[in-house]
């Protein structure tokens, strides 16, 4: 059983690697597309952007994986005393290390000020863009001990129900809303999907659904294709709500590759 247990504590630390170059990657070839000397080539760079766009929801499901864990012992005191605070550091340090960097090469040069300015833009959200990143992790720990609660009490059925609920509402409806420009008035009260890929890593890593290999590699496989597919149809034709779905982590196609590649790599 404990070797069983450190394999698959092994497997997260691999895909957490494999996630970190895709990260890199993604960024990569978007900066890319804004320099690409022709349309072919932006394509291209954006089509390899989009497919990189797992990478966010499987960090998201391993978070999910090891903190949803009953066997964790997950306290208030941990959270507010270890956890938090190491993500609210690193978005302060790297705030201000980002304003500075951003006024050592700009016109204006490195001033007093820039030090304020990069506190300010942890507090506003206003400095680079990635940095959203620790401002959804810092809310999924704040209400991580509610979300163990939930799945503590969960069965296979229950997490089938609760996954559902959060793929229709957010994934499936806001893609209709995006693709019809009309909007529903049913939602959900929490409206982020970002919780349904930590009940997703949960559920895997407890076994609570299915993840027979085929299934994963069909998920995997149908939602690269589609995504890469419909990238080049988006830039070809031009379509501006298609582009903006294949950039959303609520896609419901990216929701499927994420889910396969998570499954394949705990194999």
């Amino acid at each position: 059983m404990e070797i069983t247990k450190r394999r698959e504590i092994f497997f997260l630390s691999e895909l957490r690697a494999i996630a970190c170059i895709a990260i890199v990657i993604l960024h990569t070839f978007y900066a890319a597309s804004v320099y690409a000397p022709d349309h072919t080539a932006r394509i291209a760079a954006l089509t390899t952007r989009n497919l990189m766009m797992w990478a966010v929801p499987c960090f998201v499901m391993v978070s999910g994986a090891l903190l949803l864990d009953p066997a964790r012992e997950v306290t208030y005191r941990k959270i507010f005393r270890k956890y938090i605070p190491r993500v609210l550091a690193a978005l302060v340090l790297f705030s201000v290390v980002f304003q500075i960097f951003d006024d050592a090469t700009g016109e204006s040069g490195i001033q007093f000020k820039t030090i304020l300015y990069g506190l300010q833009n942890a507090v506003t959200g206003s400095g680079w863009k990635h940095m959203w990143y620790l401002y959804l992790i810092t809310a999924l720990y704040l209400l991580l001990p509610f979300y163990r609660k939930i799945v503590a009490s969960l069965n296979s059925k229950d997490m089938y129900y609760l996954l559902s609920v959060y793929l229709v509402f957010l994934s499936l409806l806001p893609m209709l809303q995006t693709l019809t420009e009309k909007s529903t008035a049913f939602y959900i009260c929490v409206y982020s999907v970002y919780p349904l890929y930590l009940f997703l890593g949960d559920a895997f890593m407890q076994k609570r659904i299915c993840k027979k290999p085929w299934l994963m590699i069909l998920l995997a496989s149908v939602g690269t294709i589609a995504v890469a597919c419909l990238t080049i149809l988006s830039e070809k034709k031009s379509i501006a709500a298609l582009s903006e779905l294949l950039t959303s982590y609520a896609f419901p196609l990216i929701v499927l590759q994420s889910a396969g590649i998570f499954g394949l790599m705990s194999y």
